[in-house]
């Protein structure tokens, strides 16, 4: 059983960093290669869809590393049609110098919102497979990654020391604007807490020998990548840059998120 956890952590910790590395590579390729790559993860997508949906009916190992990769891939094309500039709001431009408060987060919802609809959707869809089947894997990597990567963005508005703009390309560096510099803010350790919890959950389940290997591989998988999204959190305000774990360049003149008010 040990050994299983572990392989499943493994397999969880390559998928993150895969899956970044790929999205991150393709978004740095010449504008004119979206074309191909977004055809391509659209492709891609439908057959992830298509294998979550087979994977929801099946509570057997396969069943629940197909659902938990196929989760992955759904969200690695989404990303991609995001930092592609292809679905991201209908605000596309910076928040000008001064705007804050409610008309500062409304802008920064009307940045994001069509993405943000398109995750709703494809969340939707993912439910609907997974309604009365016994492997749900797929289903809750795919919302850990939604509700963590919501958790993210709140914090980066409400105030981190550390923002990984290097992630952003050229054409997506207005959203620094949105960004705010702050030691913390009052919602990180709510969510560094309970991120930590529910990934404590999950891989407690895990490891108390009480679950079939499939079920057991599903949750120490969903487990791991909650602890991965809890890391990703830490590096916000940790001294450390996330963007060294892909090797990502710093922009050149990137656009500088607005300090706090004092």
């Amino acid at each position: 059983m040990g050994i299983l956890i572990v392989v499943a952590a493994l397999v969880a910790i390559a998928g993150w960093w895969l899956g970044t590395a790929l999205v991150l590579a393709l978004d740095r390729m010449p504008r004119g290669s979206y074309r191909w790559s977004l055809s391509g993860a659209a492709l891609l997508l439908g057959l992830a869809l298509v294998a979550s949906g087979w994977a929801a009916g099946h509570d057997s190992l396969t069943g629940h590393y197909t659902g938990f990769v196929a989760a992955l891939t759904i969200w690695g094309c989404l990303e991609l049609a995001f930092l592609t500039g292809l679905v991201t709001g209908p605000r596309r431009h910076a928040c000008p110098p001064g705007c804050n408060g409610w008309k500062h987060f409304g802008h920064g919802v009307a940045a994001i919102l069509h993405h943000e609809l398109l995750l709703a959707a494809t969340c939707g869809i993912l439910v609907w497979l997974h309604w009365a089947e016994p492997n749900k894997t797929g289903l809750e990597a795919f919302l850990v990654l939604w509700v963590m990567r919501h958790s993210a963005k709140l914090n980066l508005f409400l105030g981190v020391p550390n923002h990984s703009a290097d992630f952003l390309p050229e054409h997506l560096r207005y959203l620094t604007t949105f960004f705010r510099n702050r030691p913390v803010n009052l919602l990180f350790p709510v969510s560094v807490t309970a991120g930590t919890l529910a990934a404590v959950a999950y891989l407690a389940s895990a490891l108390s020998g009480d679950l079939a290997p499939g079920p057991t591989a599903g949750d120490a998988l969903v487990g791991m990548l909650l602890l991965l999204a809890v890391l990703e959190h830490w590096m916000m305000i940790l001294p450390l840059r996330a963007e060294a774990l892909w090797a990502v360049r710093p922009l050149e003149a990137p656009v500088q998120p607005v300090q706090a008010p004092r």
